[in-house]
This record gives structure tokens, C-alpha cells and sequence, in this order.
């Protein structure tokens, strides 16, 4: 035998002989026989004085034999890597963007939260400063109140004349007073008060304030916010 080749497309094989004729006719006939015993058998051809120029057609050399199965070997797995990579990268890029995707949505749930501390924030420190607003009112409010309705010691230094005032001082004399301590120490700035029991000039006094000094009823609608109601004549202390 001389040479078995494997045919590209539909799985045929190729069976060569040479030698003498009488010998080959033989080995194609046996051959022919087994092939067709397994329903396998295409054609047999019996070439008996081929022309040289046949031999190339017919037979090839073992290195180009071994060149043809090196090109088809490399062609095979050339594919095959080139499949290998490809999936490789794919599979690569798949992670890429599930990272990619994951990132993404990590980014978004920290702004959404970042958003909502934000606007929690805001909010109750809107509610601590509405909170603290009415607070300092309600501590003004008070402070106003108890400082509107005291008595102190005050020494009377001058008067003021005025032609033109409210309806409500007529008939009032408006004087100048100092208020002082029990030790007769200025302890703030001169004001100016109704005198309702005739004070004069150089004498302590007492004097009350806010809605103290207007609890009558000729004088609940009086502008007057300080009134000296009583004349003192002497400090124990």
C-alpha cells in the first residue's frame, strides 16, 4: 500500500497502491471486496503505465505532507484561541460592567442617603432654631414683665417742662429722677416720671413701673410708664 489519504468534506478515505499491475489488481480486488462487504465501497481505478507527470497528482511528499497537516493544525488552533480569547474577554467585560453597574448604583444609594441626612438636618435644625425663637420670646416676654412691673429708689434732680404732650399727662408734673441704691449710689441713667404725690427736687422717692402705675381707671388707657408714688423719708439699712 501505498499511501491512505483522508478527504476534505463528507468523510470519504482514499486507499493508493503501487506496484506491479498483477499485484495491485489484486489488493484493489480484496480491498473492493472488504469495502463492499460493509456497504463502504465508492470506486476503484486500475492505472496500469501512469504518467510521470501523475506521480505529483497522486503522491505527495512526507514534508509536504507534514506541511499540510502543520497548516491545518495551526488553523484548527488558531481558532480554537481565537474562540479562547474571545470568550475570555467577554467573560472580562462582563465583570467589568457588573462592577461597573454596582459602582454605580453604590454612588446613587450614598447620594440618596447623603440627600436625606441632608434634608433631616435641615429640617430639625429648623425646628431647634423655631424651637429656641420661642423660647427667647417667652424669656423676653418675661424679663419685659418683671422689669416693667418693680419698684426702685430713685432721687429726684430736676423736671421737665413740656407745653405740648399725650392727654393722658395733663395735669401731671414730670420729673427727673436718679435711680440709686440703698448705699444712695447711681446704679443706672436718669429717666423720666409722673409724679403723683408732689415731689420736689433733691428728695428720695419711690417709684413703681409698668402696669403698676396704672391700675386706676382714669388711668388704664395713660401712656405713663414710670410714676413716682411715694416720697421716703429715711433708709434703715
Amino acid at each position: 500500500m501505498e499511501d491512505v489519504e483522508i478527504t476534505k468534506g463528507m468523510g470519504f478515505v482514499t486507499v493508493k497502491v503501487s506496484g506491479d499491475v498483477g499485484a495491485v489488481k489484486a489488493a484493489i480486488d480484496s480491498g473492493k471486496s472488504l469495502a463492499i462487504s460493509f456497504n463502504k465501497f465508492v470506486s476503484s481505478k486500475v492505472i496500469p503505465r501512469p504518467a510521470k507527470s501523475l506521480d505529483g497528482f497522486f503522491h505527495l511528499d512526507t514534508e509536504d505532507k507534514l506541511e499540510v497537516n502543520a497548516k491545518d493544525e495551526v488553523k484548527t488552533l488558531s481558532k480554537e484561541k481565537v474562540k479562547e480569547v474571545e470568550d475570555k474577554n467577554k467573560a472580562e467585560n462582563e465583570k467589568k460592567e457588573e462592577k461597573v453597574e454596582k459602582g454605580s448604583e453604590i454612588k446613587n444609594n450614598l447620594r440618596e442617603k447623603e440627600v436625606k441626612i441632608a434634608e433631616t438636618v435641615k429640617v430639625e435644625s429648623k425646628e431647634i432654631k423655631k424651637t429656641q425663637s420661642k423660647k427667647a420670646q417667652k424669656i423676653q416676654r418675661t424679663l419685659r414683665q418683671v422689669s416693667s412691673d418693680i419698684m426702685f429708689i430713685a432721687r429726684v434732680v430736676g423736671n421737665v417742662v413740656a407745653t405740648r404732650k399725650n392727654d393722658t399727662l395733663v395735669g401731671y408734673k414730670l420729673m427727673i429722677i436718679q435711680p440709686i441704691n440703698a448705699k444712695g449710689e447711681k446704679v443706672r441713667n436718669e429717666s423720666v416720671a409722673a409724679d403723683y404725690v408732689g415731689a420736689g427736687i433733691g428728695e428720695l422717692v419711690l417709684v413703681g413701673s409698668g402696669s403698676s402705675v396704672r391700675v386706676e381707671d382714669d388711668r388704664k388707657s395713660s401712656v405713663i410708664d414710670l410714676a413716682i408714688i411715694g416720697i421716703i423719708d429715711d433708709l434703715i439699712v
